[in-house]
C-alpha cells in the first residue's frame, strides 16, 4: 500500500468543483476501459496507446476500467505531499495495535459466521505456514466469538472461503463474489554498492520502465545509516506480467530479475550482487489472494456501492471498500466510516 495526501487547505468552492468533477467523470465514463477511452474519446492511434501502456507500465491494465486509471494519477502526482514511515510501513500499524495487544488473536482464519436478532459468531481455526506456502494447514486450535456486532475488514478474495449465514443480500453477495482483484508481485535484490549513482549519469532514487518481464525497476532514495550499498525494486509487475512471475519459484524470480537488471546496468549488477532476495506475490499470499480491487469496467456502477453497506449486524471496512483500493488513505476512510456506522447503533 501507498501513503499519499494532498494539502488539507482547499478552499470549500474548490473541493466543490473537485467533487462535480469527478461525479461526471463517474457518469461518463464508467463503462470504459482505459483503452477504449484512448482510443474512442482521446482519438489515439494504436501505437501511441501502446506506447503509453509500456511507459506507464500499464499495458496489462488497459482493459480494465478507466476510473481507477484517473485516480492514480491524481493521487501519484508531483504536486502532492507525501510521508516516509521509517522503519517500515508496519510501524503504523504495530503502532495502532499496540494499545489493543492483549485483546489481538493471530494466526486465526474466520470460517463461518453467523447473525441473528441477538448478535454476531464468529468461528476460528487456527493454522501453520508461512502467508504464501503452499503447505499451510489448520492445526486444531478453534475459537468462537461473540459479540453485538462484527466489522470484517478482510479482502472480499478471503470472505469467499466463508461460510456466511444467513445469506447476505444479493448485491453484497455479487460484490464479494465479481470485484476484480488483480495480481502484483514485487522482487527485491540486494548490491553491496550503489553502483546506479555512478557517473555523470548515475543518479539516487527514481525508477526506470522497460518492455522486459522486469517491466519497472525502483531505486532507493537514500542509504540507511550511511550503508555504501541498498536494496533494489528489481522487478514490480501487475495483472498479467505479474502472473508470470507467480508461476516461478522465489530462486527463479531472482535469477530472472537479475538478468533484466544486467541488461539495463552490465555486469557490474552479478558482481555487486550479494546473492539475498526477497519477493512477495499477492496472488499467492494466502491470506489477501490477490493485491486489491482493480475494477473492470461497470463495476464501480454495479457492485461498489454495496461493497461497504452493512448487512444486518456485521459492517465491513477495508480499502477494497473504498474508492482507493490498494491506498493506506483508503483504508482508513473505510476505518472512519464504519466507526461513524458503528457508533450510532
Amino acid at each position: 500500500m501507498h501513503a499519499a495526501f494532498e494539502p488539507a487547505t482547499v478552499p470549500p468552492g474548490d473541493i466543490a468543483r473537485r467533487l462535480d468533477g469527478w461525479t461526471e467523470v463517474f457518469s461518463r465514463y464508467g463503462y470504459h476501459s482505459t483503452r477504449r477511452f484512448l482510443r474512442e474519446e482521446a482519438g489515439w492511434d494504436e501505437a501511441s496507446v501502446q506506447a503509453a501502456g509500456t511507459l506507464e507500465n500499464i499495458t496489462s491494465r488497459l482493459h480494465y476500467s478507466l476510473v481507477p486509471t484517473l485516480i492514480d494519477h491524481a493521487l501519484i502526482n508531483p504536486a502532492n505531499r507525501y510521508w516516509e514511515l521509517e522503519g517500515g510501513t508496519d510501524t503504523l500499524t504495530t503502532a495502532l495495535a499496540a494499545p489493543l495487544a492483549a485483546e489481538l488473536r493471530m494466526g486465526r482464519r474466520m470460517t463461518r459466521l453467523s447473525q441473528s436478532a441477538a448478535g454476531v459468531r464468529i468461528e476460528t481455526v487456527g493454522e501453520s505456514g508461512d502467508e504464501e506456502s503452499c503447505d499451510g494447514a489448520p492445526d486444531g486450535r478453534t475459537e468462537v466469538f461473540e459479540g453485538d456486532y462484527a466489522l470484517v475488514t478482510i479482502p472480499f478474495s478471503a470472505l469467499r472461503f466463508c461460510r456466511i449465514e444467513p445469506l447476505m443480500s444479493y448485491p453484497k453477495r455479487r460484490a464479494v463474489t465479481e470485484l476484480h482483484y488483480d495480481s502484483a508481485t514485487k522482487v527485491l535484490l540486494e548490491f553491496k554498492r550503489r553502483f546506479w549513482e555512478d557517473g555523470p549519469n548515475g543518479f539516487t532514487g527514481g525508477g526506470c520502465v522497460s518492455d522486459s518481464a522486469s517491466r519497472f525497476t525502483y531505486f532507493p532514495s537514500h542509504a540507511p545509516g550511511g550503508a555504501p550499498g541498498g536494496v533494489v525494486l528489481a522487478s514490480y509487475t501487475w495483472s498479467d506480467d505479474a502472473m508470470r512471475w507467480d508461476s516461478l519459484t522465489p530462486g527463479e524470480r531472482y535469477a530472472f530479475a537479475l538478468d533484466d537488471l544486467e541488461r539495463l546496468f552490465g555486469p557490474q549488477v552479478r558482481r555487486e550482487f550479494t546473492g539475498v532476495g526477497v519477493t512477495q506475490s499477492w496472488a499467492r499470499a494466502r491470506y489477501a489472494l490477490g493485491e486489491a480491487v482493480i475494477p473492470t469496467p461497470g463495476q464501480l456502477h454495479e457492485l461498489h456501492p454495496a461493497a461497504g453497506r452493512p448487512e444486518g449486524r456485521v459492517h465491513f471496512a477495508g480499502e477494497h471498500t473504498s474508492l482507493k483500493p490498494a491506498w493506506i488513505e483508503g483504508a482508513l476512510e473505510s476505518a472512519v466510516r464504519t466507526f461513524l456506522e458503528l457508533q450510532a447503533r
